[in-house]
């Protein structure tokens, strides 16, 4: 069997290539991804066009192949799909596996949960990263083998002694699905701590911000790994229980035994043990997560030891070792599937 590997990335770790070609003769296939954007409607139409114009190249290598073919989709899931089911007109019927396949809020669109239903047909295979999005997948595609296990990461530039110091500023970042309207409320309300806030462009953020809150916008990857090593604990603040979204900052102030205050969703829930090594808020609860800040913040030795818990618990769970084994086996039991 030939694996055509789908990605937007050249380099997709060591482990998941150097496995996969141990194991299958594999092609290698790097796509453009999608331009990134926080408007629900103008994503759609960006996504369908993107992947529209990646069939016909997903097609010629299916049809190129000449026998018994499997598409991995670490990207370009929809081009896979509809390649797919096109390919099925020249009498061939690629088996096809999703990693890295997420929609976020877009799985409560119509329109969108009718289109998976018919890609999702031929039974694919599929590696979901949340409770949540196991359930949602298994119950728009009953034929698809659905396993789970969370996205992992590792391996953050190398820092000083600031990883594990306790600076006097509270630290959010990220773009994908975050509640800054709720944290810049609490934050007003705790005049007398200092918020650092890394956003993305997209994030439209309240007119007025209070003078204990500083904003950052498209700062460089280690400015921003900085400042959330120097800061005294990290909030993961989200609207709804989507993925992927907190999961990369989550892990990587794990790594750096930092203390997380996370909204209650399983998509970020799922790394931590509340009280242990980390705390979780009430989404959308203002009140509990400004409770919970002040406390934390008073208490130093409360807040180290929660932060070393953290980092033992992404070193004995979550590294990307262990996310890329996982992977392998789930592609494993799917080709061993009939």
């Amino acid at each position: 069997m030939k694996v055509i590997l789908l990605s937007n990335v050249h380099d997709l770790g060591p482990y998941l290539y150097r496995n996969l070609r141990g194991r299958f003769e594999v092609e290698h296939c790097v796509l453009p991804g999608t331009p990134k954007t926080d408007r629900k409607w103008k994503r759609i139409l960006l996504i369908l066009a993107t992947q529209a114009l990646h069939v016909p190249a997903v097609l010629r290598l299916i049809i190129g192949a000449r026998g018994q073919v499997l598409l991995v989709c670490y990207d370009s899931h929809i081009a896979g799909l509809v390649s797919g089911l096109i390919s099925r007109l020249f009498c061939m019927k690629p088996r096809i596996y999703l990693c890295n396949f997420y929609i976020r809020e877009l799985g409560k669109v119509w329109f969108v949960r009718r289109m998976l239903q018919l890609l999702l047909s031929q039974g694919v295979g599929l590696l979901a990263q949340s409770p949540t999005e196991a359930a949602w997948f298994r119950g728009i595609s009953p034929k698809s083998q659905v396993d789970y296990y969370p996205y992992c990461q590792g391996d953050i530039e190398k820092m000083q002694s600031d990883v594990t110091a306790l600076g006097d500023y509270i630290f959010s970042g990220g773009g994908s699905n975050r509640d800054y309207d709720l944290l810049i409320d609490v934050a007003r309300n705790l005049p007398s701590l200092k918020f650092i806030i890394v956003r993305f462009p997209d994030n439209i953020l309240p007119h007025s911000i209070p003078q204990n809150v500083k904003v950052c916008t498209d700062i460089p990857y280690s400015q921003f790994l900085s400042l959330m090593a120097g800061s005294r604990l990290v909030i993961i603040p989200l609207k709804h229980d989507v993925g992927s979204s907190g999961q990369q900052v989550s892990l990587t102030a794990m790594e750096m035994g930092k203390t997380i205050i996370y909204a209650d969703f399983s998509i970020v829930s799922q790394y931590f043990r509340d009280g242990y090594s980390g705390i979780a808020y009430q989404p959308r609860n203002a009140a509990d997560l400004a409770s919970k800040i002040d406390q934390l913040t008073q208490d130093q030795d409360r807040l180290i030891v929660i932060g070393k818990h953290a980092h033992s618990e992404w070193a004995a769970r979550f590294t990307r070792d262990k996310f890329e084994a996982e992977l392998i086996g789930s592609i494993e039991r799917f080709v061993a599937r009939r």
